[in-house]
């Protein structure tokens, strides 16, 4: 037990989107991401740290991990599962039409009237990365 919480110690979850990460007409998806989750030159729908908020950093999910490992899981396997679980967090917070509406202007250049969704390219590109050192 004490040699999987020290692989445990130092692992590392990361989750969101990544740079390189390009839609259709080759611009970085994560540029687009930061403006909305920020308000930046557009209306400001948070769907990251909306969702760390609501789901309390996925305390209650980190300690089931963390009781998987100690019930012999494997860390990776364990850290896995949350990751998988917070990405589709994550996208379903995009998928939930954030207000504000679109303005009318985006909505002329749209597929569709729902927020933060167009191609959705940007709820493809929400994914997470293990990092075990």
């Amino acid at each position: 037990i004490i040699k999987k919480l020290e692989i445990l110690d130092k692992t590392e979850l990361l989750v969101g989107i990544f740079e390189g990460e390009r839609n259709a007409n080759g611009d970085e998806i994560v540029q687009y991401a930061y403006a909305n989750e920020y308000g930046i030159g557009v209306p400001k729908r948070s769907f990251m740290r909306s969702t760390c908020d609501e789901k309390n950093n996925w305390k209650k999910e980190a300690e089931q991990v963390f009781n998987d490992i100690i019930d012999g899981e494997k860390v990776k396997k364990a850290v896995n599962i949350l990751g998988e679980i917070i990405v589709n967090d994550i996208v379903d917070k995009i998928s939930s039409n954030i207000p504000p509406p679109n303005s009318p202007k985006t909505l002329a250049k749209k597929r569709g009237s729902r927020t933060l969704i167009d191609t959705g390219a940007m709820r493809n590109a929400v994914k997470y990365i293990i990092e075990m050192s």
